[in-house]
């Protein structure tokens, strides 16, 4: 049984076992580590741009959307999106590893 004070170490465990590309994993570890350590979430002043996000992996932009397309798409990432304002992120663990 995992307490919430261990959620994004539940989050970071989940994401290096997983069979996600290197960079997808990279950009996860990376956007986790702005989250709060007991509930995994990320705070509004903490959201990464494409362009910090880039940075802090050294992965160039265009493969940085790419991978997070794939996160997405694969359930540990949901994005939400509103025009003119930073995306927001929240990790999750997709049903295909495990937890729901």
């Amino acid at each position: 049984m995992t307490s919430e004070k261990n959620r994004r170490w539940e989050i970071e465990e989940a994401v290096d076992k997983s069979g996600l590309h290197p960079f997808g994993r990279l950009l996860l570890r990376v956007i986790l580590s702005n989250a709060d350590a007991q509930t995994g979430i990320i705070p509004d002043q903490f959201q990464p741009s494409i362009t910090s996000l880039q940075s802090r992996t050294g992965i160039c932009r265009r493969s940085v959307i790419h991978h997070l397309d794939v996160c997405d798409g694969s359930g540990w990432l949901k994005r939400q999106r509103k025009r003119g304002c930073r995306t927001k992120y929240q990790l999750t663990i997709p049903e295909s590893e495990g937890r729901p």
